[in-house]
């Protein structure tokens, strides 16, 4: 019975001993090594796991925008604009010709300073359409 009980000691110390040994290198290959550059990919500060920056035109993105959205965004934006009284969208995919409606009493220079003051106040609103701007003096 001396012998059982030694034998047995000596199996559970190995079997502990091999436990801690599998911890022990388990955590150092899950360990990161610092000298080497890791970059991993993250997602998207979204608060959808990056869904809106990899599938923009999903409907259910709310980065999702539809020609009348948009047209309703240039319309706001326009309106801030000094001198633009009035403005007609053609939107034919990416790209949007806006015609501006500006004082008859301007001269084309003023019209045209007008013109690009409208283009620069829409480039950041809607940044995936090819723009052009006239008005009813310079056509």
């Amino acid at each position: 019975m001396h012998k059982w009980r030694s034998t047995h000691r000596w199996h559970r110390f190995v079997s502990i001993s091999l436990s801690c040994l599998m911890v022990i290198a388990a955590a150092a290959a899950c360990g990161t090594n610092t000298s080497q550059n890791q970059h991993s990919k993250q997602y998207g500060e979204d608060g959808y796991l990056g869904l809106t920056n990899s599938n923009p035109n999903l409907q259910t993105s709310p980065s999702y925008h539809t020609y009348r959205k948009d047209i309703k965004m240039m319309s706001r934006t326009l309106s801030k604009v000094p001198g633009v009284q009035d403005a007609r969208y053609t939107v034919n995919g990416n790209h949007v010709h806006i015609r501006i409606k500006v004082d008859e009493r301007l001269s084309p220079e003023e019209a045209y300073k007008i013109e690009q003051d409208a283009y620069r106040s829409l480039l950041p609103i809607i940044p995936r359409y090819q723009i052009k701007i006239t008005s009813n003096i310079n056509r």
